[in-house]
């Protein structure tokens, strides 16, 4: 639910589907990116080590109150993106923030004990999910009309455990080097946005900063980032 006078927005890329040998290496590259809300219950499992749980953690992150990766993968092709929540003014800082932390993933900037994490994350929450049996029929379903027979979990798992920082980054890089970004925004926000996409590509593409010198207040002191 929008929060008032915030608003959603988020930015994606073409992806790999249920055929590519890169879609092991999407989710587990979903899981190390992970996220939230600034204040969200619950303890361990919940992600908080996850690196956009971190940009939230951050100075830059005060603007923020929410910011999640997620990924979808179709029989054709998949969408893999990041949205988060925030004033209508941080618009482009919440793109600019995305770009950046997909380079940070492109250029190898997370250690192996964030991998691992991940890979195990990924899987544990998998298997809780498959102790549900609707959502174990509904997984088997699906993959019988994809590959033509349910795919055995353990098979997948050895794929997941599979994934090195190579990996992730060799991917990071296909998607913010080869894959035209999407945008979108639900609520209302400010100024002309009719050139935004423009300016988001040119990010991305060019290292053409979004934004300029940005400030965020903390209690009574305003500080420079």
């Amino acid at each position: 639910n929008l929060i008032f006078g915030k608003l959603l927005s988020c930015m994606s890329w073409e992806a790999p589907s249920y055929n590519s040998k890169e879609r092991a290496t999407a989710h587990v590259l979903r899981a190390l990116l992970g996220g939230g809300r600034s204040f969200e219950s619950g303890g361990a499992g919940k992600g908080l080590t996850t690196i956009l749980y971190r940009v939230l953690g951050s100075l830059v992150g005060q603007n923020f109150s929410a910011f999640k990766a997620f990924y979808r993968e179709f029989e054709d092709s998949g969408i893999f993106g990041i949205y988060g929540m925030c004033q209508k003014e941080n618009i482009k800082q919440g793109y600019q923030t995305c770009i950046n932390v997909m380079k940070q993933l492109e250029n190898g900037n997370f250690t192996e004990g964030q991998l691992v994490t991940a890979i195990n994350q990924w899987t544990m929450s998998n298997m809780r999910h498959l102790e549900v049996k609707a959502q174990m029929m509904e997984d088997f379903a699906r993959e019988a009309l994809v590959y033509g027979h349910p795919q055995r979990p353990e098979e997948f798992y050895q794929e997941i455990a599979a994934v090195t920082k190579k990996d992730i980054s060799t991917l990071a890089a296909k998607m913010i080097n080869s894959s035209i970004p999407a945008i979108s925004i639900l609520g209302e926000s400010s100024g002309d946005d009719s050139d935004l996409h423009q300016k988001v590509c040119m990010a991305q593409f060019n290292n053409q900063p979004l934004i300029g010198k940005q400030y965020v207040r903390i209690g009574d002191k305003v500080y420079e980032y």
